[in-house]
């Protein structure tokens, strides 16, 4: 699905460098909530993938809270810095060129669905090549959140329903049992 809103207001200089569009390009386009409510109607309940879209969840949940207000939401930036800390920028254009993913409209809306969702598919493989202990380990740490990453964790480790209860209890006891000081760097 790909389709454009009418702002109802000038697009911005940056952005109009940033994604290609003038005022023209969606002039007489749906309005905001239009477009928002056609995208709660193509995507239903499914989870949501994105990158980086804080902006965009943001005004998804405000345009039509009772679609996706609780809808999960798994960030592929987030997924990228956990997955691939030595990386130096995990921007999606960056992502694509290095991994030599598919991304020739960057920051048009059906190249980056199409790039992040490859993204998506690429971070489960080489998450599920990192070492046991350490997936064990990022599951446990996700668990105490019960969000997005600890979806992603649970179905990597081939879980189907995790007792949330469980997950947090032994993410617990496992950071007891660390000696002070034994952390693994973080990005």
């Amino acid at each position: 699905m790909q389709l454009l809103a009418d702002p109802g207001i000038p697009i911005p200089l940056a952005v109009r460098r940033l994604v290609g569009l003038a005022d023209a390009d969606v002039h007489g386009q749906a309005a905001p909530a239009a477009a928002i409510a056609r995208l709660a109607d193509f995507s239903r309940d499914a989870a949501l993938v994105v990158h980086g879209g804080a902006m965009d969840l943001h005004v998804c949940r405000t345009l039509a809270p009772e679609a996706f207000a609780e809808r999960l939401v798994l960030d592929t930036l987030d997924l990228a810095r956990i997955v691939l800390p030595a990386i130096e920028n995990h921007g999606l254009p960056q992502l694509a060129a290095r991994f030599g993913l598919e991304h020739d409209r960057p920051h048009r809306a059906l190249s980056d669905a199409l790039a992040t969702s490859d993204l998506l598919r690429l971070l489960a493989t080489l998450a599920g090549r990192l070492p046991g202990r350490t997936l064990e380990q990022a599951r446990l740490l996700a668990a105490l959140d019960e969000g997005p990453l600890h979806h992603f964790f649970t179905a990597l480790a081939g879980e189907a329903a995790p007792r949330r209860t469980d997950d947090r209890e032994r993410a617990s006891s496992a950071a007891a049992a660390e000696p002070s000081g034994a952390t693994e760097p973080r990005s």
